[in-house]
């Protein structure tokens, strides 16, 4: 395998990571779970978000609280220098889809935003 090869393999296993770290932290409204992973807007050095965290407590039971089950999939992933973008699914749900953007800061990666997207088929 090439060195090139190889640093996008271990950046794409290092986005899995957070992604998966932020689904179980969105599933399970594990709120330490996503400060760790979720840039701040402002500042983006890991002091300040251990200062400051992004995400109070949830106004509403988490999907596991209300008995949901963890059915989530990251359909892809692309890694292009220090951002990357990757695509989820919750199961059983098609029309749930979210795209997530990735950014890496001082060599670490943290979600920088989400939006939902239509899951409809499209022309």
């Amino acid at each position: 395998m090439s060195r090139l090869a190889g640093a996008l393999c271990d950046d794409t296993t290092e986005v899995l990571q957070v992604l998966i770290r932020y689904l179980e932290g969105c599933h399970y409204g594990d709120l330490e779970k996503l400060n760790s992973v979720v840039a701040t807007s402002s500042n983006r050095q890991r002091s300040a978000r251990a200062a400051h965290p992004v995400l109070r407590a949830p106004a509403s039971p988490s999907p596991a609280d209300q008995g949901e089950p963890f059915g989530y999939e990251i359909l892809n992933i692309d890694v292009e220098g220090d951002q990357a973008v990757a695509m989820l699914n919750r199961a059983p749900q098609p029309e749930f889809k979210r795209a997530v953007a990735l950014v890496r800061v001082e060599g670490l990666w943290y979600v920088d935003a989400t939006r939902f997207c239509d899951g409809g088929s499209r022309p």
